[in-house]
């Protein structure tokens, strides 16, 4: 299996924006074509240090070694900013591009540069190998039990966890640079949660797992992102799926108190061990009881803590090992208003179709719908 190291050398090696790796200490140790050209010095022993004083450099692996992003700017070139994202326990990925006048973040066009650049290098090709599995699941030799129809799950399950990484990614990507674009709406976020809950329910159970939901029977209105909030909390559920045994479900409730939206999954799984529930929200750390390397790519309940506080509210984690999770969340209500609020996706909408964010974000845990 690659490193992330690997993916994000093979992703950027020919997009036009600079981009680098170095290890912990800032040492480089790749760099692709448009970052050499555009930065000459990288070519030297130690051209990366050479850009930045010392106490720069001290900050910024201060702020690296507490699993937080940094972006610093160069003397003698205004408006240039290097931007240091944590991407392994050993690692630190980097770009560079135009800055705000505070040399605070990226330039959009920067921000784009990136994510379309893991959009079409990910999306494209899967949409060519979605429509090859959907042609061979139509061939007579692809009947049920056979070698061929198993030769179609591997590659659907595999080719769905690449198209989740895919929106892992760029999600992970707009908010290390500090370029989230979100479309906020009043919203009834106890509308959102029943339609989620029963769409992702229906998949749960399909692997033996029930999920309940205990739902005010009135109105929860909170201005959020519909697609962002969805995005993590199916994380949350499909976590819950994934680190389970035997007497597993899953609860979710939804509360009201001054004037927060409580929200608390909660599920029967194997839990989190003491020793490494303090890293499960560090980007790109990935635990597996069982003790697998890059058991995956580690961003899901990075996603869920970043959106949450982009959202205003806030998060908390709580486990006993052998006995399950829960986290909580809050994001603060929204006043109350006549104005028509927008209706989620009915559960049977989701259900139906494939790329839904409910088939996606679940198919780690619940496995990928039929073609």
């Amino acid at each position: 299996m690659e490193s992330l190291q690997q993916i994000l050398q093979r992703l950027f090696a020919d997009a036009p924006c600079p981009a680098l790796m170095t290890d912990r200490t800032l040492r480089l140790f790749w760099a692709n074509a448009a970052a050499l050209r555009d930065y000459p010095v990288l070519s030297l022993p130690g051209g990366l240090t050479l850009l930045f004083s010392q106490s720069q450099l001290d900050e910024a692996k201060s702020t690296l070694e507490n699993g937080d992003c940094c972006t610093l700017e160069p003397a003698g070139m205004a408006g240039v900013g290097f931007c240091f994202v944590p991407a392994e326990p050993q690692g630190i990925f980097v770009t560079a591009g135009p800055v705000g006048e505070r040399g605070e973040r990226l330039d959009l066009r920067s921000a784009d540069l990136l994510t379309a650049t893991v959009t079409n290098q990910l999306k494209t090709p899967l949409s060519g190998i979605f429509s090859a599995l959907f042609s061979m699941a139509r061939l007579p030799e692809a009947e049920p039990g056979g070698r061929l129809a198993e030769l179609i799950e591997q590659i659907s399950r595999s080719s769905y966890q690449m198209l989740r990484f895919s929106m892992d990614f760029n999600v992970y990507l707009q908010d290390a640079t500090g370029f989230c674009r979100r479309q906020d709406e009043q919203m009834d976020l106890c509308s959102l949660l029943s339609q989620l809950g029963t769409a992702a329910g229906m998949l749960t159970g399909s692997v033996g797992i029930a999920l309940q939901l205990h739902l005010p029977d009135h109105p929860v209105l909170i201005l959020a992102d519909e697609q962002r909030l969805s995005h993590a909390l199916l994380h949350l559920i499909s976590n819950s799926c994934r680190f389970t045994r035997e007497g597993n479900r899953i609860d979710i409730q939804l509360e009201e108190k001054d004037g927060q939206a409580l929200v608390s999954v909660t599920d029967a799984g194997i839990g989190i061990p003491d020793t490494v529930i303090d890293r499960v929200c560090e980007p790109f750390f990935s635990y597996d009881p069982e003790g697998m390397p890059y058991a995956g790519c580690g961003l899901g309940l990075s996603v869920v803590r970043h959106t949450v506080a982009q959202h205003g509210g806030s998060f908390a984690i709580s486990s006993t090992e052998g006995k399950g999770v829960t986290v909580a969340l809050s994001l603060p209500l929204a006043p109350s208003s006549r104005l028509t609020l927008k209706s989620p996706a009915p559960a049977l909408d989701l259900l139906s179709d494939r790329f839904s964010l409910v088939h996606i974000i679940l198919s780690d845990s619940c496995g990928t719908p039929k073609f």
